[in-house]
């Protein structure tokens, strides 16, 4: 864990084994949030498991919806992203960074934008360390 993390309401948050959570990040246990293992949360990543509601023309006495979030084994979820309440990422994803994922997205591709939609599979890699010095 980096500094500077809000952790809401935690009793509502599962993490597990190997998660990287980067500084600024703010997350939200209202609605339940699950983060399995190996999940990488870069800076400033918002994950809401709760939404505002209205009440006439106003929203300050409207009360929260809430929705749990998933975030799937071995995902990564890059700078300023935003996860909202009831959407799940798949296992072994990439979050483009600033997107806003407000539906699921299936395993093992790489989504982003506002809304994220999927624009890619992900591909495997390794990085060669060594190639740059040759």
């Amino acid at each position: 864990l980096a500094r500077g993390i809000t952790f809401l309401n935690p009793s509502g948050i599962e993490i597990g084994d190997n998660v990287y959570i980067a500084t600024g990040c703010w997350l939200d246990g209202m609605g339940k949030l699950k983060i399995e293992s190996e999940v990488e949360l870069s800076p400033f990543v918002v994950i809401a498991t709760s939404s505002h509601c209205f009440e006439g023309d106003s929203v300050r006495f409207g009360g929260s919806k809430l929705g749990s979030v998933r975030i799937g084994k071995g995902s990564w979820i890059a700078s300023h992203s935003v996860i909202v309440a009831g959407a799940k990422v798949g296992s072994g994803c990439i979050i483009g960074a600033n997107s806003v994922v407000s539906k699921d997205i299936p395993n093992n591709v790489f989504a982003g934008g506002v809304p994220a939609k999927v624009i890619a599979e992900r591909k495997n890699n390794s990085p060669d360390l060594f190639s740059r010095f040759e």
